[in-house]
């Protein structure tokens, strides 16, 4: 009796450590996004810095692990992965511009233009607030570039229109997807049409000036419905080309010449 408990224990342990085992083994294929961060950090010895509060789970490399790894597995995800140095910068629909702007340096900080990012627009609902609110620009004018793409293909969309109403104001998209307009500061309503995109609109909160990116969706426009209609044509009854036929009564009607008649 002793013996067959013990064996039974023995059965039992088996098959906990092979669950075990399919667990780990099913975990395995995931890790957190914090720990690849960490990973990335000890292989490229670069700092990694995020404002991510809340991780999840990404696919777990295979082999070394890598800054292009780390950027596949955040591919397809809200958070943009940028190099500056020897720090990387992961952060929410941004990316940094890492090329400071020609300024005019002459001491007084009003005169100065910040670094600024480019922030992506994709709501439609959202009210996006650019530029610095706390300093906001004492000109009439605010000056928003940016570039439009597709939001799958991440291709530039060109000759897309970007409308402002009231009072009017349009700008079209370059070769390279890319526009400029100089809107007055204050809450700002953009809407874009463009071929083989859905119409769309972006609502704006302007304090200065500003660099954008607006994705759009694609949209496959159907023709409407075409309809041919073909007639019957009528029986030919003779196929005689170039024969005409004169009756004997008609030959009195025609000029003589020498004295005959010249048919």
């Amino acid at each position: 009796m002793i013996w067959s408990r013990f064996v039974f224990g023995l059965l039992v342990l088996a098959g906990s450590l092979e669950l075990s085992a399919q667990g780990v083994s099913v975990l395995s294929d995931s890790v957190s996004v914090f720990s690849l961060m960490e990973q990335v950090e000890q292989a490229t010895s670069c700092k990694i810095y995020t404002d991510m509060s809340k991780p999840f789970m990404v696919k777990k490399p295979d082999g070394s692990v890598s800054l292009e790894y780390l950027k596949k597995a955040l591919n397809g995800t809200a958070w943009q992965v940028d190099v500056f140095g020897n720090r990387i910068f992961v952060m929410r629909n941004l990316n940094l511009i890492t090329r400071l702007p020609q300024v005019v340096m002459d001491g007084s900080l009003e005169n100065r233009q910040a670094v600024r990012t480019i922030e992506v627009l994709t709501s439609e609902n959202k009210v996006y607030e650019l530029g610095d609110k706390f300093r906001p620009s004492k000109s009439a004018k605010i000056k928003l570039t940016g570039q439009v793409i597709d939001f799958k293909t991440e291709e530039p969309v060109i000759g897309a229109h970007i409308i402002r109403r009231e009072p009017w104001l349009v700008a079209t998209t370059d070769a390279d997807g890319y526009f400029s307009l100089e809107l007055e500061p204050g809450f700002q309503v953009l809407e874009l049409q463009g071929v083989n995109v859905k119409d769309a609109r972006r609502q704006l909160m302007l304090y200065t000036d500003a660099d954008v990116r607006i994705e759009l969706e694609e949209e496959n426009r159907m023709l409407e419905e075409v309809l041919v209609i073909g007639g019957r044509t009528e029986a030919l009854k003779t196929t005689t080309l170039g024969m005409e036929k004169i009756r004997p009564s008609l030959l009195k009607n025609i000029p003589t010449a020498m004295g005959e008649v010249d048919v």
